[in-house]
């Protein structure tokens, strides 16, 4: 310590003082427990003196030693406790209270460490000492705060009147320390004496310094982040004090706010980035109070004139501003009982403690003035206009309030302007439905006023009149983003709907009559007339309207591909200067919106659009992807008339189809031609465009039909909307009458069955090896925009999109893109039938030996991404909805052989994962974290590799739970099954799923079973949250299978060794921190459920090196007689620990338990990186992980 003490002296270098401080901290922090008391306090004394040696005299001392010097001091306080910092304070508010600068200076600093280390990063001090410490900084708040306000008060007065520029730094380095003190003490002191301090008042007043606002607002910011809303006072005193503090907070804000809305240039602001910063500063203080604290100021006058200054922030012209300012408005607006049908409910208003407007002085509905949703729709209606043109893309000079080019010089590149508008843009809309909910004739009418305003623009007289077809467009944008938010959220029906429908009337009546003889600009009246489709169905009579004018500008618009050229997308559209095509796209997609809200008022008109369509059709004036969207139109208008009604009209769209691929039930011998690969590779020599011929394209757009025409072919059933997330067994399926699409599966499934397999054969041997000779073989790879789906944004993808394979022909690249999605769309359909038609699909015993033999046609040959595909879109939804008498049957077909032929591979490809990753982490070093080629790839295979685990083990997790749930008794009944047998229980075998797996194991085939058996255990261990999370689910169901009285011995054995080894592996892997507790659950079915079963069981936790048979036999006696699953898992966790000899290798352990916040939740969530990064150490003490320890952190 003396030589230490040496190298920090005055005289010596910069550095030798900084790495002489720094050892002495280490010292402290590594080596406290290891010393006498009498050392501790010769240490404490030592640091203490070093520190008032560092701050005496008038030389200036650098940064880097005050803050060590006071970094040491508040380590040495963090090691030994509260006795020492009670006896420390009243030096350090001595050093504060002086006149000193660099004294105060220090002081506060040590101030601020000692309670940034215990109050904020502190997660690795658990138990005990923690509350002590914070029981010690508690104790002197009292003290603490005023001392740093006088601080405050007196330097900056000093700062201010000093002429010396070195004397006045140091008394602004003070100040800045002590409102870094008050942020910190902001985050946990309690309310009242932060209010009672006057550190509220000063904060506010130094909002005013260009030096210090920033810091000052800071302070604000932690304070008024608190959530709680009740005032946290013990006393009314208490209470006062704080609405009082909050009052003066909104003021003190309310006038800085004024400030940046009354200065007369707002552009200087926005190009100043100091000056922004600190506006997004204020705008986030600001949008926490509103959202946590705004109901508990009393004051009527201080409320408004604070949200007058917020509304202020909300114009301010800067993207950087908005996005932390905008989320302050949804929650005033619900609170106020906006409520959108649909899309939110609102609670009860005094529901829960951390409800912003709980504080139960003032009602919900009078936090916003009046007149204050017509204002914000002003706001929002100036911001869509001002951004009108950047989500396209489209050239926006010479709009009116167009921001653009302005806002462009904030980003890097156009792209990330583009994403951040249309997010931003989202909000607005959004705010925009909510307002309307509260004021629907004001929304109306300005709806009304914009687009009419926009319009008159474009117009002979408008500053738009001879602008671009392109800039007219960006320019209807803006005005489109307004009126569609509007109209989602105007109510169709009540005294409101009549006070605002003539407006709108008038408002159809303008846009049905403008034609602007321009494909972009008459697209966009296109949009702008979707938006009147929930109108037209209160309103039938203007539904013919806006149909018949949206049909007349899609037969004006230029057809620049005919219906056999090939699809393209929108984006591509556009950059190739194709803006008719563009623009038919985008008329054909308002039609299908149009129908599908009002399908009843345009239901009499249904022959008449079939006729338009049909002769549009007969003069090759449809695309293919235009005919689609006609299509699926019809077939929303047919939906509300029944079945018989949507069969007629499937009959009559896909009738064509039918004749010309599959006439008369067989096969057309085209179809085999077409899929030829010499057929292929002869690209458009035999007449044809973009690398095939139009008979290639010609197929493609009328499998794409069938699968749109199947996908609506229930109209408005129930069952027609397709059920997202957990899947349910359709049992009993609804009448096969009930269901026009079983008249098309035999054409459709014999045609989509010889797609598959045919293009599953070119990735064999033989397949490959023609497609190269034909100089096809580029065909196989993925496409840069299929690598680009798997990576995120960043240079990376860039690189990827930008990239194709070198050698790679038109024809080539055409013949992938062609195979990829009649494949696709092939898996589609299948799975359409089983949604569409499950009374006729699931017993079709040949219909489940075509669907296998052709989805899973040379499944050893197809790549793992290929494999996920049919996995997600065929496999899983036809599995997750087969009614029970039929699972056996398609289960031989779909998932016996995934399971035989997936298992090798996907072992191997994470064994070489591994492999990858840790030689990459190895060779990286210090080296630049560049991305080339190779890095890659491997990030792309990591990723599908990842996609198809996940996808087969939700697959195994549906053959154990094919209901969506695995048995489990009501709550609070406790656990199932005693030692050794689970026939006590009414459930029996029923319990998480073992039933299923009996049955899927008497019915398959061995091999299959006990591939499955083993991925499953496998997931466990395969570093993959997601995939745990399914395998759990799985494993699950086959301990129950093989705890029942009727299990085979073969899977006792199995589940006993393998699968129990692999749930002990699991709790090794940290990223499976966020199932322990599911895993310490499997592991205690195990134990109980097979321990007088099987050996392997006992063989295993003998192995363990803290294991002892006493230990054994009383784990299982005392888990046989718990029934809280809770406490179960708690007595298995410490139980493994201890056997475990620490528990140190039990990394989901480990990591829960570093993971776990102050709710004592074990779950995953984002830490702050402490300021001294090397206090993230694994063990607080830095001795092992103890029991205890674990069993005080872990969240069960």
């Amino acid at each position: 310590m003396e030589a230490c003490r040496s190298l920090c002296a005055r005289g010596r270098g910069l550095e030798a003082r900084h790495f002489g401080f720094g050892v002495l901290r280490d010292v402290a922090r590594t080596r406290w427990r290891g010393l006498t008391a009498e050392e501790r306090m010769e240490m404490a004394s030592l640091a203490h003196g070093m520190l008032l040696e560092v701050s005496a005299g008038d030389a200036a001392e650098a940064y880097a030693v005050k803050s060590k010097a006071a970094t040491l001091v508040a380590e040495t306080v963090r090691q030994e406790g509260a006795s020492l910092w009670t006896r420390l304070v009243p030096d350090l508010v001595s050093m504060t209270t002086g006149d000193e600068a660099q004294r105060a200076e220090m002081g506060v600093n040590v101030i601020r460490y000692v309670a940034e280390d215990v109050a904020v990063y502190n997660e690795d001090m658990i138990g005990g000492k923690m509350r002590e410490l914070l029981g010690g900084l508690s104790s002197t708040v009292g003290t603490i705060l005023p001392a740093i306000y006088a601080l405050m008060e007196k330097h900056y007065t000093k700062a201010t009147a000093a002429t010396d520029r070195e004397v006045a730094k140091r008394h602004a380095a003070a100040v800045n320390a002590a409102l870094g003190a008050a942020a910190v003490y902001s985050e946990w002191a309690p309310l009242a004496p932060i209010m009672r301090s006057g550190l509220i008042e000063a904060c506010g007043m130094l909002l005013a310094s260009d030096e210090f606002r920033c810091a000052a607002c800071d302070a604000l910011r932690h304070v008024v982040a608190r959530r709680a809303n009740v005032a946290q006072g013990v006393d009314e005193q208490d209470d006062q004090d704080i609405i009082k503090g909050l009052t003066l907070a909104a003021n003190a804000m309310s006038t800085a706010a004024e400030r940046v809305i009354s200065h007369p240039n707002q552009a200087d602001l926005v190009s100043d980035p100091e000056e922004v910063m600190f506006i997004k500063r204020l705008g986030e203080t600001m949008t926490s109070m509103a959202g946590y604290h705004l109901s508990t100021i009393t004051d009527e006058s201080t409320r408004n004139v604070f949200l007058e200054r917020l509304m202020g922030l909300s114009r301010f012209p800067s993207l950087e501003v908005l996005d932390v300012v905008i989320g302050a408005w949804p929650v005033m607006l619900r609170a106020m009982g906006a409520e959108l049908p649909k899309t939110f409910v609102r609670g009860p208003p005094s529901q829960g403690v951390n409800n912003p407007y709980n504080a139960q002085k003032l009602e919900p509905n009078g936090i916003l003035p009046m007149g204050a949703p017509e204002v914000l729709l002003e706001i929002s209606r100036v911001w869509l206009n001002a951004g009108a043109g950047i989500a396209s893309g489209f050239d926006t000079n010479g709009i009116p309030g167009n921001k653009a080019e302005d806002w462009a010089d904030e980003f890097e590149s156009v792209v990330e302007l583009r994403e951040t508008w249309v997010q931003l843009r989202a909000k607005w809309m959004d705010i925009t439905k909510l307002c309307t909910a509260l004021c629907p004739s004001s929304a109306a009418n300005q709806a009304s006023q914009n687009t009419l305003m926009v319009i008159s623009w474009t117009q002979p007289g408008g500053p738009l009149a001879n602008s671009s077809d392109e800039t007219k467009c960006a320019a209807l944008e803006g005005a489109t983003s307004f009126l569609e938010a509007i109209m989602v959220a105007l109510p169709t029906e009540g005294p409101s709907f009549m006070g605002f429908a003539s407006t709108l009337e008038a408002l159809l009546g303008q846009l049905v009559a403008i034609d602007f003889k321009a494909p972009l600009s008459n697209a966009q009246v296109s949009k702008l007339l979707e938006t009147f489709g929930k109108f037209a169905r209160a309103r039938p009579e203007v539904a013919l309207t806006i149909m018949s004018r949206l049909f007349t500008i899609l037969n004006e618009l230029p057809a620049d591909v005919q219906s056999g050229a090939p699809p393209v997308r929108q984006r591509d559209i556009v950059a190739s200067g194709r803006t008719g095509q563009a623009a038919r796209q985008k008329v054909c997609a308002a039609i299908l919106i149009v129908c599908s809200a009002a399908p009843t008022a345009l239901n009499p008109h249904l022959e008449a659009f079939a006729s338009q369509i049909e002769t549009m059709k007969s003069s090759g004036r449809l695309s293919g992807a235009e005919r689609g969207s006609l299509a699926e139109a019809l077939l929303a208008v047919a939906g509300p008339s029944g079945a018989q009604r949507v069969r007629e009209v499937l009959e009559w769209l896909l009738s064509s189809v039918r004749n010309r691929w599959v006439p008369g039930g067989a096969l057309s011998p085209e179809v085999e031609h077409l899929l030829a690969i010499s057929t292929m590779a002869a690209g458009e020599a035999a007449g044809g465009t973009q690398g095939l011929s139009s008979a290639h394209w010609e197929l493609f757009h009328d499998v794409q039909l069938t699968e749109r025409c199947l996908r609506r072919s229930l109209g408005d059933a129930e069952t027609a909307k397709v059920p997202t997330g957990l899947m349910k067994p359709v049992d009993p399926p609804p009448p096969i009458s009930e269901c026009p699409a079983v008249d098309h599966m035999e054409w459709a499934v014999s045609l989509v069955s010889c797609l598959a397999r045919r293009i599953h054969s070119y990735w064999t041997p033989q397949g490959s090896a023609a497609m190269h000779s034909c100089q096809l073989g580029a065909a196989l790879g993925m496409s840069p925009e299929e690598k680009a789906a798997y990576l995120i944004h960043g240079p990376a993808r860039t690189q990827v999109l930008n990239e194709e394979e070198p050698g790679t022909s038109t024809t080539a690249s055409a013949s992938r893109d062609w195979m990829r999605c009649l494949r696709d769309c092939s898996y589609s359909v299948f799975a359409l039938f089983s949604i569409h038609a499950p009374a006729a699909f699931y017993p079709n015993q040949a219909l489940a030996s075509a669907c296998g033999g052709s989805m899973l046609a040379d499944l050893p040959y197809m790549e793992l991404r290929h494999v996920r595909q049919v996995v997600h879109a065929a496999v899983r939804p036809i599995m997750g909805r087969c009614p029970a008498a039929h699972r056996a049957m398609w289960q031989t077909a779909l998932v016996n052989p995934l399971c035989a032929a997936l298992h090798d591979r996907l072992a191997k490809e994470w064994a070489n994962t591994r492999v990858v990753n840790a030689t990459k982490a190895q060779e990286r070093g210090d080296e630049d974290d560049e991305t080339d080629g190779v890095e890659v790839n491997d990030l792309i295979s990591e990723r599908i590799l990842r996609d198809i685990t996940r996808d087969h083990c939700a697959m195994l997790a549906i053959v154990a739970a094919p209901e969506g749930t695995f048995g489990r008794k009501t709550k609070g009944s406790g656990l199932t099954g005693v030692m050794g047998d689970m026939s006590n229980t009414l459930l029996g075998t029923s319990y998480a799923g073992g039933k299923h797996i009996l049955d899927w194991i008497a019915h398959g085939d061995a091999n299959a079973i006990r591939a499955g058996i083993a991925t499953g255990a496998a997931a466990l261990t395969w570093e993959d949250a997601e995939s745990t999370g399914h395998a759990v689910n799985f494993v699950r169901g086959l301990c129950a299978a093989a705890g029942s009285a009727n299990a085979p011995q073969a899977l006792r054995d199995s589940v006993g060794s393998d699968v129990f080894q692999a749930t002990l592996v699991a709790l090794t892997q940290s990223s499976n921190a966020a199932h322990q507790a599911d895993i310490l659950g499997l592991i205690r079915d195990i134990i109980i459920w097979l321990t007088p079963k099987t050996q392997s069981v006992v063989q295993i936790l003998m192995s363990l090196p803290g294991m002892t048979q006493q230990a054994l036999d009383s784990c299982v006696r005392e888990l046989g007689a718990m029934r809280s699953e809770k406490k179960a898992a708690n007595f298995v966790k410490d139980f493994l620990i201890n056997a475990s000899g620490g528990g140190e290798e039990l990394r989901a352990l480990v990591e829960a338990r570093s993971q776990t916040n102050k709710s004592g939740v074990a779950i995953q969530i984002p830490k702050t990186a402490p300021r001294n990064p090397v206090k993230q150490s694994t063990s607080p003490d830095n001795h092992g992980f103890s029991a205890e320890a674990a069993s005080n952190a872990i969240g069960l």
